[in-house]
């Protein structure tokens, strides 16, 4: 019977009396998340075999396709991350990557919230301007008398400005989020950069160059990448922008450290080390 990988956990497959409701899950093929349950093992130089397994209960509630009272099956991404018993040299590393996984998930919601009011303030002005030239349109008639004639081509050159009127307010609103959004990559982008010096990631010349990527939405565009990957429960498999390649591209060959941190912020939306290793032997290692 096989036996639990975890440090220290001696709970086996098959075994009902010392096991009872468990389940027990084999490692992943994906070798970036295999690396991240083998490190979370706690276990020093451990290489598991293909029968190799980890039992549910070092996995969070969240980590399941379905409730543990039936029968468990894990999302693509699940990281065990409960352990009774790790190596101190571990329980810092996991701390801190639970805490960066969390502060992820909540920059993401916190910003899905903040669009979702934009929405409905812009409905609620919409509704108030179309009140506004309802009555606009009732003054006109109630203020003049005109033949049919004149009051049939009036009313056509009213809805005819409301129309254009409705299209410019759209446009504006269109691009008054763009610069909201704008702003809000760049002080995020600001955030990351000064983040990565803090941790000596990268040196200051080496800020500089990032700095660039200021005017692109990376941010933006690894929020969406992101936020599809939580949709279909899986890594999105579409070809990257050139925006968020050239950026992989450019931090990468500044620090690959950086380049991981970056990543793992962002909650894997970056490209994996194998996808930057294509990349860079179709183009002689040139960012």
């Amino acid at each position: 019977m096989p036996c639990c990988s975890a440090y220290k956990c001696h709970y086996k497959s098959g075994d009902k009396k010392s096991s009872g409701n468990l389940s027990f899950h084999r490692f992943p093929k994906d070798k970036d998340l295999k690396r991240e349950w083998i490190r979370n093992t706690g276990r020093a130089n451990f290489q598991p075999s293909e029968s190799a397994i980890l039992c549910s209960c070092h996995f969070e509630d969240d980590c399941f396709k379905t409730p543990r009272t039936e029968r468990p099956r894990l999302k693509d991404d699940a990281i065990p991350t409960i352990f009774k018993e790790i190596p101190e040299h571990l329980q810092k590393e996991i701390k801190l990557k639970s805490f960066r996984r969390s502060a992820s998930k909540l920059r993401s919601d916190d910003w899905e919230k903040k669009i979702a009011k934009k929405k409905c303030d812009r409905l609620k002005e919409k509704k108030r301007q179309q009140k506004l030239l309802l009555k606009l349109q009732k003054n006109v008639f109630l203020d003049h008398c005109y033949s049919f004639g004149d009051v049939q081509t009036l009313e056509r050159k009213f809805m005819e400005n409301t129309e254009r009127l409705e299209t410019l307010q759209k446009k504006l609103k269109i691009q008054l989020a763009r610069n909201c959004q704008f702003k809000k990559d760049v002080n995020f982008m600001k955030e990351v950069i000064d983040d990565l010096r803090e941790q000596k990631f990268v040196k200051k010349g080496d800020t500089e160059i990032l700095q660039d990527f200021n005017g692109i939405a990376i941010p933006d565009l690894l929020f969406r990448r992101n936020k599809t990957n939580q949709l279909l429960n899986k890594h999105n498999r579409e070809a990257y922008s050139p925006e968020i390649r050239k950026f992989a591209e450019t931090l990468s060959s500044i620090s690959m450290k950086a380049y991981e941190y970056v990543r793992k912020t962002f909650n894997f939306a970056l490209p994996c080390p194998t996808t930057l290793r294509n990349w860079h032997s179709t183009t002689d290692g040139a960012p």
